[in-house]
């Protein structure tokens, strides 16, 4: 009986772990630390109506 009990709060205490590890990740990949750089091309519906271009700012 001290057996089960024992397995049982392993069980849970793994389970808490898993969830309190999983968390702080999934909050932090929201956050961009920088702001986003402008597309240098034309978004269309498809892939052949977009237009491809380079963008022309050079990185910092």
């Amino acid at each position: 009986m001290n057996s089960s009990f024992s397995q049982k709060a392993v069980g849970f205490l793994v389970l808490i772990l898993g969830i309190l590890s999983y968390i702080p990740t999934s909050i932090a990949q929201e956050v961009i630390p920088f702001p986003q750089k402008k597309s240098g091309g034309t978004p269309g519906l498809t892939i052949q109506e977009s237009i491809y271009s380079p963008n022309k700012e050079k990185a910092i």
